[in-house]
């Protein structure tokens, strides 16, 4: 099994993290809203601009139907 570089491991999460779209709660807190990223498996990470990640919208993953939430 080939192991990716560092460098190019840490870029795949960075871009993920950017497939997000997010709103901000009044708590500081981050609720995601949407996901415009290649799908297969998405690992939400614990926190987006150093506020935490505290809830999923309803519909974050409408229509994306290869995407595994891991």
């Amino acid at each position: 099994m080939r192991r990716l570089p560092l460098m190019l491991l840490m870029r795949a999460l960075l871009a993920q993290a950017e497939d997000f779209t997010y709103k901000m709660g009044e708590d500081d807190t981050i609720t995601i809203i949407g996901y415009s990223g290649p799908g297969g498996d998405v690992t939400i990470q614990g926190t987006m601009n150093g506020l935490p990640v505290t809830s999923l919208e309803y519909e974050a993953f409408c229509g994306r139907s290869a995407v595994t939430v891991c």
